[in-house]
């Protein structure tokens, strides 16, 4: 998913819902820059705003639904979205050494 014009900046009023697939159980932020505290998509019940660093994943809501609103004032660069898989733990050397399971 993508922010309109992206990667230029997006206009302003903007909205948009989207339902994402059942198999969809995370997804990264590829980029995203928006105008913080105002303009912000929503995963589940979590907004998101201003700028994140490239990478982070997020886990997909039961009601798979991820919605965009900008305001009326200042736009920003833009956001784009992927799916991805789940983030794998990492044990620690101590659980390794005890034998714990995660």
């Amino acid at each position: 998913l993508m922010s309109p014009n992206f990667p230029g900046k997006y206009t302003a009023e903007e909205k948009c819902t989207v339902i994402v697939g059942k198999k969809t159980s995370h997804v990264a932020f590829e980029r995203f820059n928006t105008e913080k505290w105002f303009d912000y998509v929503q995963i589940g019940k979590v907004q998101y705003h201003g700028v994140i660093k490239p990478g982070k994943i997020v886990k997909v809501a039961h009601s798979p639904v991820i919605t965009w609103s900008s305001d009326f004032w200042e736009e920003a660069k833009g956001w784009k979205i992927c799916k991805a898989r789940a983030p794998r733990l990492k044990l620690g050397l101590s659980e390794k050494k005890r034998g714990k399971k995660v």
